[in-house]
């Protein structure tokens, strides 16, 4: 849980729309889920058919489709747990509904990392709550029930990771320019500092993000540009570049 001391020190965004968060959720239990169907699918054709042929189902067609169940429940299990770390803090879903995932410590997109660490409560949640006969018909709705309550829309892997669901339009727009903790104002630590070159400062903007994704301030179609590139923070007249663990690197040059 994030206790009030430590929140002083993360970056705040307004509450997403609950109305994109549901579409966000629903498209990603489909693309999670409906593979698995569709492993389940063909796997049960070769063994039904010997079943209406009347004949015993082979032990090839079994281990078939055991295989296909296992490939698909991997499927699911990844995909549930490392979608939000796609590209710019995107899953797939979120993409279509013009969401992301922020990390409230550094104002960045969410890691794979991170990802892993805000859906393995859901699933962990899920667990516990099905094993419960009072609260086992809440199993697979705690967390999104928790997110519609809380006020800022976080769910207990939200608090954990330190993570938040935001608009893509508002990335980069915190609603407190700096964490605040009684000190001035200061560029958010960054992996990579590799600079301090001088720029117009855009009005109401506090971070420019570039990078190829759509999601970004800046979109650079370039295959040499990662999805999240760059970040540049802007204090006091002062521009900071931080690079995002790009593939190949960002240099300032004065």
């Amino acid at each position: 849980m994030v206790d009030s001391k430590s929140a002083l020190n993360l970056y705040a965004y307004p509450k997403a729309a609950l109305g994109k968060r549901i579409l966000a959720y629903i498209l990603d239990l489909l693309i999670g889920g409906v593979p698995v169907g569709i492993f389940l699918i063909i796997g049960l054709g070769p063994l039904m058919g010997q079943i209406f042929s009347g004949r015993s189902p082979g032990a090839g067609s079994i281990g078939f489709l055991i295989a296909l169940i296992i490939v698909g429940s991997l499927w699911a299990l990844f995909y549930s747990l490392c979608r939000d770390g796609f590209g710019a803090g995107q899953s797939w879903g979120k993409k279509a509904a013009s969401l992301m995932v922020v990390n409230l410590e550094s104002n960045i997109p969410c890691s794979l990392g991170k990802s892993v660490l805000r859906n393995v409560f859901q699933i962990l949640i899920s667990i516990v709550l099905s094993w419960i006969p009072a609260l086992n018909f809440l199993a697979g709705g705690a967390e999104p029930i928790i997110a519609i309550i809380h006020e800022k829309g976080h769910r207990v892997g939200d608090m954990v990771a330190k993570t938040q669901v935001i608009e893509v339009e508002l990335f980069g727009r915190a609603l407190n320019s700096r964490p605040s903790g009684g000190h001035s104002p200061v560029p958010p630590p960054a992996p990579k500092n590799i600079g301090q070159p001088k720029m117009p400062e855009p009005p109401g903007r506090q971070s420019f993000s570039i990078g190829r994704s759509s999601s970004n301030n800046l979109v650079i179609d370039n295959p040499e540009i990662s999805r999240g590139h760059a970040r540049i923070d802007f204090n006091r007249g002062q521009s900071f570049i931080t690079d995002l663990d790009s593939t190949h690197g960002t240099t300032a040059k004065n």
